[in-house]
């Protein structure tokens, strides 16, 4: 009889385990995925992925990172999303990434070599700080390389050149302007001009940086051959792929991103094409809410973190989905102040009052999972959901009788 009942409990146990990684295979919004993870865990938390990569300066790999090899009971496609911990504040301004300069430590009014300013993110949160408290300048330009951040409120166009395949230290930078945010402003971090078949004109959106749209670049060189030559200084390369790929496009022919729209280039472009601009939002990372949410999305077993529309349908990554063998340490604090590892341990002396706490815990837990389910419209889910369901709490009374028993 003990041994029937003890079966009949793995099987129920096996079944939710089953239920809920199919919830986390489908699609929910970013709240929907926070109340899915349970109390004693949460959704894995942002920090553990590299920021979107908005930049040629090759800072090197993150010095921790979770890479999609290390996850468990989540699958992803290759270029498919997931939502993790954490919100998004953009800022009030977005920048043009502007090829690269030859500095020459003239007309800086700040600057700094502080690891921790280096890189896109930072170095445009140090200036946006520092010319804060100096009279505004309307042009705020960003230098940036493995070494440096450097703020300059106007630049020497003969110093600007075409960037090498990655910048690194010295006196050539990335150079970055400062623009007022558009009215365009959305979910996403990176630029994009679309037409609207419906209202029958462009505009200008946002996209995931890692989103494929065609590459348009603005330059200066006349024999460069077009797939479609926009104005005089645009051109249609012919090519698509993430916002980065365009910059090192462009950059190749000694050209950016096209800076913005015009209405010329408008009447002459593709209209069943998206074309990146050379505009990219920086923000702040919080753990309230924001403008946007924060997703991870897989290039290859690479997981890169980007900004998403909190709305948007995700599966998404718990705590615990991170496999155990991972040389990054994961254990989340529980309100009681012991860790999940510790409970493993502490639940070896149990009593059968905790137990059936612990069982009913689970339950709600599982219940959660079959209303994600049924957003989806799986009845089969909500079924063995419901079954589970009865099975925990009537294997945990059991469990709780026989440990009774043996007193």
């Amino acid at each position: 009889m003990k041994q029937m009942i003890l079966k009949l409990f793995f099987a129920f146990v096996f079944s939710c385990t089953i239920t809920f990684t199919f919830a986390q295979n489908h699609a929910v919004n970013h709240s929907e995925a926070v109340e899915l993870c349970a109390e004693e865990e949460h959704l894995v938390a942002n920090h553990y992925f590299p920021r979107v990569d908005v930049s040629l300066t090759d800072f090197g790999p993150p010095r921790v990172s979770v890479r999609y090899s290390q996850l468990k009971n989540v699958e992803l496609e290759d270029g498919e999303s997931a939502w993790v911990a954490g919100y998004a504040r953009y800022g009030d301004s977005k920048y043009n990434h502007w090829g690269c300069y030859q500095y020459d430590n003239h007309n800086a009014f700040a600057a700094s070599d502080k690891q921790g300013q280096r890189g896109f993110y930072q170095c445009s949160e140090y200036c946006e700080n520092e010319a804060s408290g100096t009279p505004y300048y309307r042009n705020l330009y960003l230098l940036i390389n493995t070494t440096s951040c450097v703020c300059l409120k106007n630049v020497t166009q003969e110093k600007r050149t075409a960037c090498p395949e990655t910048v690194d230290g010295g006196l050539l930078l990335e150079l970055y302007l400062r623009r007022n945010r558009d009215p365009y402003e959305g979910f996403y971090q990176c630029a994009t001009v679309r037409y609207n078949n419906n209202k029958h004109k462009w505009e200008t959106l946002t996209s995931k940086c890692l989103g494929n749209k065609s590459v348009l670049c603005s330059h200066k060189r006349q024999s460069i051959v077009c797939k479609h030559k926009v104005e005089n200084s645009f051109c249609d390369v012919g090519i698509s792929g993430t916002w980065i790929n365009g910059v090192k496009k462009c950059n190749n022919i000694e050209g950016i991103l096209a800076p913005f729209r015009t209405e010329s280039m408008s009447s002459t472009l593709y209209w069943g094409n998206q074309y990146w601009l050379g505009s990219v939002s920086a923000y702040k990372i919080q753990t309230h809410q924001g403008d946007a949410c924060l997703s991870v999305t897989r290039l290859g077993d690479q997981l890169v973190l980007e900004t998403d529309d909190c709305k948007a349908k995700h599966k998404f990554i718990c705590t615990s989905d991170i496999k155990p063998k991972s040389d990054v340490h994961l254990a989340t604090s529980t309100r009681s102040g012991t860790t999940t590892n510790e409970q493993t341990t502490l639940s070896n002396a149990m009593p059968a009052s905790t137990i059936y706490h612990a069982v009913t815990t689970a339950t709600t837990k599982v219940l959660m999972t079959s209303s994600a389910a049924s957003s989806v419209g799986s009845n089969t889910v909500l079924i063995t959901t419901a079954c589970c369901s009865v099975g925990v709490v009537l294997g945990g009374i059991a469990i709780a009788f026989l440990i009774y028993r043996r007193k």
